[in-house]
């Protein structure tokens, strides 16, 4: 007897000893974060049973030892997720969680969504400590997802706190918060999982038996010495399974049995431990988060009416709004062409709202206004709009989507584009009466002296030489500016708003919609050559824009003022900078560079050889 109980033991201790020799001394290390220690014990025991569960059936005793005690220290970890998911509060005290509320930020901050949330990556005495080394390498795989799904569930709360949501989507998120918990599926599961198909039954005849030994102590005495002796309780409700209020026995309840030993039909004899625990827990993890992160986007999409703010965005900063922009826009540029103030906010204000009103929309426009910046100089007369900037005011929770990154490239993108649309305005604008009309108080000083004394000397054979030679520029600056602005207006804000509305309808959390809105803006803002690594190609085409509104300026001046060498310094400016923009685009898509340029090359080169046709 002696000998076997010592040879049992021998077992025992050897197993606790494999179990101790897995882990190292990183976790009880001097500095290490409690976080640190926590996930380190926690892959221990996980990496423990992977290598136990890949001996086969020599190591399924220790897999049947190590499966409880896993199971148990993972619980109150999984009680943070739980906690976490149930309140929109991350509780956390004793910081063993590998993710971290940074208490300064606050819900309603525009930096909550970025800045709120982190996985730790703190060390000791500036030793940096990498992100893997707080998370439990069962979870590596998830973290992000846990991460999107405990910040998505505090923002659903502070929506709920703010009163948006309506009655009916509130009480259907509060029912859904209310299904089982992530540990309660975990257990449930793990059982399942490592349950024979021929073992149900002992499980519930094992569950019978325990049911009828407890009814059989409460019919005898033996509850009363159990009553009597704190250390009996104990020991008999672990040896019942059953749960006894302390002093207070007869109000226990029965407890579900379950043996953690490991049968040959077990499915975990025939599928990789990683395989199973995988089924257990990340699987739960992942469908709670598409289910939080689900119910955040529909919020935003149907309450807070992300999407129309979007779209209303792209109508009013891109104008694809063309009725309501070209009404604001047009009364600018002649107040421009006849000389008057154009910079009053208060009129440009509601001439804007006025033209919006008209404008079909699944969400009414918010607040809009014009703001002139005042510190803007402009070099040239095409940059006399760049002082122009226009504010959409966007409320919480909208703000971390559209944020002052996104609206002051919003603005960018809209000052180009007004750049193009005033160059072509002015062309198309322009009369060939003016051109032909003599007009002794708009006399230019480089103006020909003596033409400039004949009222009728637009008659004589070199003006009308002249006057042709200015149709024909005329024409050439259109097809170039028409060309520029078609290009601009469909293959890049068109096509790309497009692309951006199928991978919004598409995104699953809302990290994905702000790196689906900044990649957007981004693009848009690099196809539209406002990078500063495409500032030589950018200047070229402000400068055949400039030459354009300068053409114009002379052109209403008429033919009278209007001299050869001015003509020619028009002509000889345009085809260099055509020129000059197409050779160096050339050279830059052939290094295979900015391949997105290439329609636009195509696109001037067409420009180049029409132009020149027409010239003939």
């Amino acid at each position: 007897m002696e000998i076997t109980l010592i040879q049992t033991l021998n077992a025992f201790f050897e197993e606790c000893f494999l179990l101790s020799s897995d882990n190292d001394n990183e976790s009880s290390a001097k500095g290490s974060s409690n976080a640190q220690k926590t996930s380190h014990l926690l892959s221990s025991l996980y990496n423990a049973l992977v290598y136990f569960d890949n001996m086969g059936s020599s190591g399924m005793n220790l897999v049947s030892l190590l499966l409880p005690i896993i199971h148990g220290s993972i619980r109150p970890y999984i009680k943070i997720i739980d906690k976490w998911i149930a309140s929109g509060e991350l509780y956390d005290t004793t910081e063993e969680f590998f993710i971290a509320r940074d208490k300064t930020v606050k819900i309603r901050d525009t930096t909550f969504w970025a800045a709120a949330f982190n996985i730790r990556s703190d060390g000791n005495k500036g030793k940096l400590v990498a992100p893997e080394k707080h998370v439990p390498i069962f979870l590596q795989n998830v973290a992000n997802q846990l991460l999107l799904m405990g910040k998505s569930i505090e923002l659903i709360h502070g929506i709920i706190h703010a009163g948006m949501l309506s009655n009916s989507r509130k009480s259907l998120f509060l029912k859904a918060s209310e299904s089982e918990s992530l540990y309660e599926l975990f257990s449930k599961t793990i059982k399942k999982e490592l349950i024979a198909p021929n073992q149900e039954s002992n499980v519930a005849q094992s569950d019978n038996n325990t049911v009828s030994i407890w009814n059989l102590t409460q019919k005898s005495g033996l509850l009363k010495v159990v009553e009597s002796n704190h250390l009996l309780e104990l020991n008999f409700r672990e040896a019942l399974n059953i749960h006894i209020p302390q002093g207070f026995v007869k109000s226990a309840t029965v407890k579900s049995t379950f043996s953690w030993e490991i049968s040959d039909d077990s499915k975990l004899m025939h599928e990789p431990f990683e395989k199973i625990f995988h089924r257990c827990l990340v699987s739960h993890i992942t469908s709670k988060y598409k289910v939080t992160c689900g119910n955040l986007l529909n919020i935003l999409r149907e309450d807070c009416k992300l999407f129309s703010h979007l779209e209303n965005m792209r109508k009013l900063y891109f104008m694809e709004a063309g009725d309501a922009m070209h009404s604001f826009y047009c009364n600018i540029f002649e107040r421009i062409q006849k000389g008057k103030d154009w910079k009053n906010v208060s009129y440009l204000d509601t001439v804007l709202n006025e033209a919006v009103q008209v404008v079909p929309t699944k969400q009414s426009f918010s607040v809009l206004t014009v703001k002139i910046n005042h510190n803007e100089k402009a070099s040239l007369a095409i940059e006399t709009l760049n002082c122009l900037e226009l504010y959409y005011e966007v409320t919480w929770p909208l703000d971390i989507v559209i944020d002052s990154f996104a609206v002051d490239y919003y603005n960018k993108i809209f000052r180009f584009l007004l750049q193009i649309k005033w160059a072509l305005w002015q062309l198309e604008d322009l009369s060939f009466n003016d051109l032909v009309r003599y007009n002794s108080n708009n006399s230019d000083d480089d103006s020909d002296e003596e033409s400039s004394n004949y009222p009728d000397s637009w008659d004589l054979p070199e003006k009308s030489r002249l006057t042709h030679q200015m149709h024909i520029l005329r024409f050439k600056l259109i097809h170039f500016v028409n060309a520029l602005h078609q290009y601009m207006m469909t293959k890049v804000l068109y096509s790309g708003g497009l692309e951006f509305q199928d991978r919004l309808e598409n995104a699953t959390d809302l990290d994905e919609i702000i790196d689906f809105h900044r990649c957007y803006i981004k693009n848009l803002y690099d196809r539209c050559l406002l990078p500063e690594k495409m500032r030589i190609i950018r200047e070229t085409i402000a400068k055949i824009l400039n030459i354009a509104i300068m053409f114009c300026r002379q052109w209403d001046k008429g033919i009278a003022n209007i001299n050869q060498k001015n003509f020619t310094s028009f002509e000889e400016d345009f085809s260099k900078c055509l020129q000059f923009l197409i050779t160096i685009m050339s050279s830059i898509i052939k290094r295979g560079n900015y391949t997105y340029l290439e329609s636009l090359a195509f696109t001037l080169i067409s420009v180049q050889s029409n132009t020149g046709n027409i010239a003939s």
